[in-house]
C-alpha cells in the first residue's frame, strides 16, 4: 500500500477515535452524527476511489475485503446513530450506545489491521 493510503487509513482510524471519545461522554456530544457524516464522506472520496493495483492480486484482494467491510460498517454505524438520535428510554439508548461503540471499535480494528499489513 502506498503512503497516500496508509496516511488516509491513519486519518480514518484518527476520525473514528475521535467519535468513539465523543459517544463515551456522560452525554455524547450533539454533534456526532455531523462528525459521523464527515467520517463518512472521507471514506467515500478519499478512500473508496483508492487502487490497489499496485500490489499483488492476493494482497489487493484482501485490501478490497477489508475496504468492503468498512463501507458496510459505515453504513450500519449510520443507521445505529440515527436510531440513537430517535432512541428516548434510557435502556434503548444504553444499548445503542453500547453498539455503536463496537462498531466504532470493529472499524478502528479494521484501519490498524490495513496500516500493519501496509507496514510489512
Amino acid at each position: 500500500m502506498s503512503p497516500q493510503h496508509c496516511e488516509y487509513y491513519q486519518t480514518l482510524k484518527q476520525d473514528l477515535s475521535e467519535l468513539k471519545l465523543k459517544l463515551d461522554q456522560a452525554e455524547p456530544s450533539p454533534d456526532l452524527i455531523a462528525n459521523f457524516w464527515q467520517v463518512q464522506l472521507f471514506f467515500q472520496k478519499q478512500l473508496l476511489p483508492l487502487s490497489f493495483d499496485s500490489l499483488s492480486p492476493e494482497i489487493a484482494s484482501r485490501f478490497r475485503s477489508y475496504q468492503t467491510e468498512i463501507h458496510k460498517q459505515l453504513r450500519l454505524l449510520g443507521t445505529d446513530l440515527t436510531f440513537l438520535k430517535t432512541s428516548r428510554q434510557a435502556a434503548t439508548i444504553k444499548q445503542r450506545r453500547v453498539q455503536i461503540s463496537d462498531r466504532l471499535q470493529t472499524l478502528i480494528s479494521y484501519c490498524d489491521a490495513l496500516i500493519q499489513s501496509s507496514e510489512t
